[in-house]
């Protein structure tokens, strides 16, 4: 199973100018299972009315999920999920962020697994107040958890160490993955629930050459087969 976690930056690459189509393109490129998505545009006039997971949806072959964040320019802006086999539920969790836009959890249950999405707060304490929320809303389960996305977070902060109460990072933090032309930080993760990480440990992860389609590079983590 092939897993892709990827910041879209609303559609825009790193010159600012629109850029969903290589985007679509990267992500096609690479034949995920699933993607997660964070900073999508839904009908904003940012982004010229497009809802913007259904777009990437189409080019790629994928079913995508969308969960709101907030409203913004007469739209929704917030994070996505692409896959390949549609997910039997998906469900949304608000997550705390007093010092902060909202942020939110969606949560895709596809029988076997569960993949979970976010992009959390730039505010550290609201980061560790998501986190605990997350936590209770995905463990413990019977069947394999993976939580991917933006978290705000270098490898050595806090964050990652609460985190590591539940889940275990199977991407690798060395590597940056921002900003994209350049980039000097990890700030972008797929982690799977502690219960299940031994049958995960020869998973495969690599942070792809793409560096203007959008200010994050698109980290992919190749699972030793389906849970």
């Amino acid at each position: 199973m092939r897993v892709i976690t990827y910041n879209v930056r609303a559609g825009r690459g790193m010159d600012l100018s629109p850029a969903l189509d290589r985007q679509a393109a990267a992500i096609r490129a690479l034949a995920p299972d699933v993607v997660a998505l964070q900073e999508v545009d839904r009908a904003t006039r940012r982004s010229g009315g497009v809802d913007q997971a259904a777009a990437l949806a189409g080019a790629t072959g994928l079913h995508a999920a969308f969960a709101r964040s907030i409203d913004f320019e007469g739209g929704q802006y917030g994070i996505a999920l692409l896959s390949r086999e549609r997910p039997g539920s998906v469900r949304v969790v608000s997550l705390p962020s007093p010092h902060d836009e909202d942020r939110a959890l969606l949560v895709a249950d596809f029988g076997a697994f569960v993949f979970a999405v976010t992009h959390l707060p730039l505010h550290e304490g609201d980061r560790a107040e998501s986190v605990d929320r997350i936590l209770a809303e995905l463990l413990p389960s019977p069947k394999p958890v993976f939580l991917a996305g933006d978290w705000n977070a270098l490898p050595d902060d806090l964050t990652l160490r609460r985190i590591g109460r539940g889940f275990a990072v199977l991407t690798d933090p060395s590597v940056p993955t921002f900003p994209a032309s350049a980039p000097d930080r990890c700030i972008d993760y797929i982690a799977v629930d502690r219960a299940h990480a031994d049958a995960f440990r020869g998973a495969v992860a690599r942070v792809v050459d793409e560096p203007s389609a959008s200010d994050h590079r698109p980290v992919l983590l190749d699972l030793p087969s389906a849970p």
